[in-house]
């Protein structure tokens, strides 16, 4: 139910500036995930999150608990 709901988001995502994203499953309990995404404007990704439409999905899927989003910065690659 996830699956669908998170497919769903990814015209979204994409206004919100996603480059690549990444989703990982628990081995143990598949509706337990991690989604790990490139964001090319941290302002749009700001945006997407603050304007509910992640926490709409979530609950329309039936997810328990909250989203955690953090922003990450890749130590491999020079400054721009």
């Amino acid at each position: 139910m996830w699956k669908f709901a998170f497919d769903e988001l990814r015209p979204e995502l994409r206004t919100a500036g996603l480059k690549a994203g990444f989703v990982f499953s628990n081995a143990k309990d598949s509706n337990q995930i991690k989604i790990i995404s490139e964001i090319d404007n941290l302002s749009k990704a700001r945006v997407f999150v603050a304007a509910d439409v992640l926490s709409k999905a979530m609950q329309q899927s039936g997810t328990k608990g909250s989203a955690h989003v953090y922003r990450l910065e890749d130590t491999d690659r020079p400054p721009q």
